[in-house]
C-alpha cells in the first residue's frame, strides 16, 4: 500500500473512528441520565413506603383500640348487655329512701291521732307503697337505661374513632399506590426516552461510518486518477516514488511510550503495518503538531534498522528510508 492509500485508509479511519467516539458518548450519556432517573424513583418510592408505615404506626392505636370496642359492641349486643331488663326496686337507693320516708311519716301521723296499726294506717301504707313504688321503678328503668346508653356511646365512639384510622390508613394506603405507580410510569418513559436517545446515537454512528466510507473512496477515486494521470506519457519524467508525501518526513518520534490508543489501519507495501494513535499527555508539548499515524518503531526496526534514530531519550523513524 503506497503512502496515498495509506492517508486515504487513514482518513476514513479517523472519521469511522470520531464517530464510534461520539456514538458511545452519546449512548452512555442516555443511558447515565436514564440511571440516574431509576435511582431518583426508587429513592422515592422508599420514601414514600417510610411515609405509609410511619402512618400506619400513627394510626394503630386508634385502630386497635376502636376494633376491641366494635366486639365489645357486638358481644353486648348478642348477650343482651344493653338492654334494661328487669328492675329490682329493694336494691334501688332512691326506692328505699322513699320508702323509709314515707312510712316514717304515716305512723307518726297514725300514732298523733292514737290510730297506730290502725286498719285505716295499714290500709295508708299499702297505698302509699304502690304509688312510690310505680314511680321509682319509672325512675330506676330511666336511670338504668342512661347507664347503658352511656356504655354503648363511650364504645360506639371509640369505634368510630378506630373506623376513621382506618380509612386514614386506606387513604394513605391509596396515595401511596396512586403516586408509586406514576413513579413507575414516569421512570418507564424515562427509560424509554433513553433507549430512544441511545439508538439515535448508534444509528448516528453508522451514518458516520458509511460516511467516512464514501469519503474514503471518493479520495481513494480522487487519488487514483492523478496517479494515472502523472504516470501517463506526457513528454516528462515520471511520477516520484511513493515516498514523495511523506519521503521528506524525518527523524519522527515513533515511541510507543509516547502514544495511547493504537488502532490498526492498514499496511505499507512491504508490509509494514501503520497505525493511527494518541499522543499521550506527557508527548503533546514534545511531538508539536506531529502526525498522530504512522509505524511502530519497535516493527519498524526489524525491517529498517538504519531507519531508527533517538532524541531526548525518545525512538524516532525517518520515514524517508521506509516504503
Amino acid at each position: 500500500m503506497s503512502w496515498m492509500a495509506v492517508a486515504t485508509v487513514g482518513s476514513a479511519a479517523i472519521g469511522a473512528y470520531s464517530s464510534n467516539k461520539a456514538s458511545k458518548a452519546a449512548a452512555k450519556g442516555a443511558a447515565e441520565g436514564a440511571a440516574v432517573e431509576e435511582r431518583m424513583a426508587d429513592k422515592n418510592l422508599a420514601f414514600q413506603r417510610e411515609m405509609a408505615e410511619m402512618q400506619r404506626e400513627d394510626f394503630a392505636p386508634w385502630r386497635d383500640v376502636g376494633g376491641d370496642a366494635l366486639n365489645r359492641i357486638w358481644q353486648g349486643v348478642q348477650t343482651g348487655e344493653f338492654e334494661v331488663g328487669n328492675i329490682d326496686l329493694t336494691k334501688d337507693p332512691g326506692y328505699q329512701f322513699r320508702m323509709d320516708q314515707g312510712i316514717q311519716a304515716i305512723d307518726r301521723s297514725a300514732a298523733a291521732r292514737g290510730r297506730l296499726l290502725s286498719g285505716a294506717q295499714q290500709k295508708a301504707l299499702t297505698q302509699y307503697g304502690q304509688d312510690v313504688g310505680s314511680q321509682e321503678y319509672a325512675n330506676a328503668y330511666a336511670r338504668e337505661s342512661d347507664k347503658l346508653a352511656r356504655r354503648y356511646n363511650i364504645l360506639s365512639n371509640l369505634s368510630a374513632g378506630g373506623q376513621a384510622s382506618a380509612a386514614g390508613q386506606a387513604q394513605a394506603a391509596g396515595q401511596l399506590a396512586q403516586t408509586g405507580g406514576n413513579i413507575m410510569s414516569n421512570t418507564g418513559r424515562a427509560l424509554n426516552v433513553g433507549a430512544q436517545q441511545a439508538g439515535s446515537a448508534r444509528a448516528g454512528a453508522y451514518e458516520g461510518y458509511a460516511q467516512s466510507a464514501n469519503q474514503a473512496m471518493q479520495n481513494w477515486m480522487q487519488y487514483k486518477a492523478q496517479k494515472d494521470s502523472a504516470q501517463a506519457p506526457a513528454g516528462g519524467g515520471g511520477g516520484g516514488g511513493g515516498g514523495g508525501i511523506l519521503g521528506s518526513i524525518g527523524g519522527m518520534f515513533s515511541d510507543s511510550r509516547l502514544k495511547d490508543n493504537i488502532h490498526h489501519v492498514g499496511n505499507l507495501d512491504s508490509g509494514l503495518p501503520w497505525y493511527m494513535w494518541d499522543w499521550s499527555e506527557d508527548a503533546l508539548e514534545l511531538v508539536g503538531d506531529q502526525p498522530s499515524e504512522g509505524v511502530m518503531v519497535e516493527e519498524a526496526a526489524q525491517l529498517y534498522p538504519d531507519a531508527i534514530g533517538e532524541r531526548e531519550g525518545y525512538l524516532t523513524v525517518d520515514y524517508s528510508k521506509i516504503h
